[in-house]
């Protein structure tokens, strides 16, 4: 039996496996915690996942990002991390999405559970708005440096009502503070295994979950509804597409993502390797769905 030595764990039991079997998961974001994190719900024996990122594979992403190999780089990351992870486990049902996740196409998050493995603090409110007002559970997780944070959002408290008005440069990026690879396995342990407790119906952490893998330090932070969250109380800016950008930096390096029109790739009178999602150039990375990356030190620059 494939997982008979899970089903032999007293919390899961063959009761709880049957249950994993019939969830459906979505991963936003296939980077460091995202990819290792996807491999666990794989290889733990969930249904069906939902796999969403924008981006391509990067030479520099293998220090962190331990599914991909050399022969994914220049590949986008949903579709190379499929071909692995069929490989892993054949029976899984997968779809992969390269999009950049907005309030146009936030439909496709539709699932049992949500997790974030983001980089950026708008997509981080877009999924929690879309997930209060489809009361679907989600589980956030961040990492940089040698810190990680996790947070089950099942309803009792959101996003908004935490980390409300903290802006992502506070928090630092992996272009000023990089990322150890270590804490991303670890954060992306504990996001899967409070994924199993909710989707085996089990209690799960109704704390922020904050961990420093260099100092081996461990805190459990008590968070509590905020009456006055605009979320809860039913105010989707995000969702609504008031706020949000169509240009933003990509984390890790000096690349700009510009939102415009779906066009042909084939049509276009350019260098580069044509793959069935995008061109890619030395200095751009079109994609067909209207999205460029493009190289520059500013966003005046790039636009």
């Amino acid at each position: 039996m494939r997982y008979s030595r899970q089903e032999l764990f007293d919390k899961i039991g063959k009761e709880g496996q049957n249950l994993l079997r019939k969830s459906k998961v979505a991963v936003v974001g296939l980077g460091a915690t995202g990819s290792s994190s996807a491999e666990l719900l794989a290889r733990a024996g969930i249904g069906e996942l939902i796999l969403i990122d924008r981006d391509v594979v990067e030479l520099d992403n293998l220090q962190s990002q331990s599914l991909y190999n050399e022969e994914d780089v220049g590949n986008v990351k949903a579709e190379a991390i499929k071909n692995h992870l069929k490989k892993i486990n054949s029976d899984l049902s997968i779809k992969a999405l390269v999009m950049d996740l907005d309030y146009r196409n936030v439909d496709s998050l539709k699932a049992d559970l949500i997790l974030d493995c983001t980089d950026n603090i708008e997509t981080r409110n877009l999924i929690n708005e879309y997930c209060c007002k489809s009361r679907i559970s989600w589980i956030y997780s961040g990492v940089i440096g040698s810190n990680g944070l996790i947070l089950n959002v099942t309803w009792d408290y959101c996003f908004n009502c935490v980390f409300d008005n903290i802006k992502s440069e506070l928090l630092g990026t992996c272009d000023t503070k990089g990322v150890l690879n270590t804490i991303v396995k670890v954060i992306s342990g504990i996001q899967v295994n409070e994924a199993l407790k909710i989707l085996t119906k089990k209690d799960y952490s109704k704390e922020l979950i904050y961990f420093n893998i260099w100092d081996n330090k461990l805190e459990k932070i008590k968070v509590k509804k905020d009456n006055k969250c605009k979320v809860c109380n039913g105010i989707y800016d995000y969702l609504d597409g008031k706020k949000g950008n169509d240009v933003v930096k990509m984390c890790g390096r000096g690349i700009y993502q510009i939102k415009g029109k779906k066009f042909d790739l084939t049509k276009l009178k350019l260098e580069g390797k044509l793959t069935k999602y995008c061109l890619i150039n030395k200095n751009f990375t079109i994609f067909n769905d209207g999205r460029v990356f493009i190289k520059a030190d500013s966003k005046e620059n790039a636009k």
